[in-house]
């Protein structure tokens, strides 16, 4: 019982502090610009029952309001006359109970023993209290909705941006669109040059055209044969096991002797002819090639069958660089119509019987 006198008592002096604020308050200078009223929200569920109290002590007898008068029920029948008793003392006034507003000490800072005597005036006050809680929380909702026609104020601080939102779902897959235009691509690096083909049959003779056309035709085709030509030498020096490059010609030996016939079949074979160094450079590369032979003699592309001590190369066209060891060619017994170089880079004429290494030049 003191439990809930202490929680009425409360609650009476919190809603007594929140009327007088109410009362007191005052508009800002500068309020805000009044919000978009919100939608009135579902009404809420209905509150359990909560579970019956601890029964209070009991109070003093409060004082009633008088009721009207009731109907005078039907007359009963005479009793007979009672003795007339002693006349009793004045009784004393009862205790007044403030209903607007009641006195705090005494309904909540004493613990009078006489107080509640009944459980109907206790009631009583429980709806009373009820009353003014709901008079009170009326008065408070009326101070909130009341609004001041003012000036704006000042914009707050926006706020920070929130964090990004998670990617959505695919759609569906949509309709097939129609065609577009050709677009344009960049064009490609050239490719590899192929193999050559085979020969084509002559065409046709096309119409005249311009002296320019013919002259850019004419280069077309001459690089396009050149093209061709030095990949067909690349393909074939691939062929041997040895090989090495001086300027535009390639020295190419598979490590085979014979005499200068079987020499010259050799090369010939292979689409080649006899080694023959045309400049001191290709003298130096042939004797390189030479030690990695380990060959003291090399057959050299030079004879003089057709005039003696006259020396041409395989074509018939006289030397354009010779490189002879003192006091050669010599002609010894008359039979040394060949010519070899020694490992040293000097060159002899020599017996065309004879066997040595066999070296091509593409």
């Amino acid at each position: 019982m003191a439990l809930l006198k202490h929680q009425i008592c409360a609650a009476l002096l919190l809603m007594e502090f929140m009327l007088l604020a109410a009362a007191q308050s005052s508009c800002p200078v500068y309020a805000g610009v009044p919000g978009t009223p919100g939608h009135n929200g579902s009404p809420g569920r209905d509150g359990r029952d909560g579970f019956p109290g601890p029964k209070g002590e009991k109070g003093d007898p409060g004082v009633g309001a008088q009721g009207p008068p009731g109907k005078i029920g039907p007359a009963g029948p005479t009793g007979p006359a009672g003795a007339v008793g002693p006349k009793g003392q004045k009784g004393s006034p009862g205790p007044q109970v403030l209903i607007a507003r009641p006195d705090l000490s005494q309904h909540c800072g004493n613990r009078n023993p006489a107080c509640f005597h009944s459980e109907q005036q206790m009631a009583l006050l429980k709806h009373q209290i009820c009353a003014a809680l709901l008079l009170m929380e009326f008065m408070l909702l009326a101070a909130a909705q009341s609004s001041c026609p003012v000036y704006a104020g000042v914009p707050g601080t926006p706020g920070h941006n929130g964090s990004p939102g998670r990617d959505g779902r695919d759609g569906f897959l949509g309709p097939k669109g129609e065609k577009g235009d050709p677009g344009v691509g960049a064009q490609g690096p050239p490719g590899k040059i192929g193999p050559p083909g085979p020969q084509g049959h002559k065409g046709n003779p096309g119409p005249p055209g311009t002296a320019v056309q013919s002259t850019l035709v004419t280069q077309l085709q001459s690089d396009v044969k050149y093209l061709t030509d030095r990949l067909t030498v690349v393909e074939k020096v691939l062929g041997f096991r040895m090989f090495r490059k001086v300027g535009k010609k390639y020295y190419v030996s598979d490590g085979l002797v014979g005499n200068f016939e079987k020499a010259q079949k050799i090369c010939s074979d292979a689409g080649a002819e006899i080694v023959l160094p045309r400049s001191e450079d290709e003298n130096k590369v042939l004797t390189s090639m030479q030690a990695a032979l380990e060959s003291t003699y090399v057959y050299v592309g030079a004879t003089d069958r057709k005039k003696e001590g006259h020396f041409v190369d395989m074509s018939g066209q006289p030397l354009t660089f010779t490189n002879w060891k003192k006091k050669e060619p010599n002609d010894h017994n008359g039979v040394e119509d060949c010519t070899i170089i020694y490992n040293s880079g000097v060159w002899n004429d020599i017996n065309c019987n004879s066997e040595w290494h066999v070296v091509c030049e593409l």
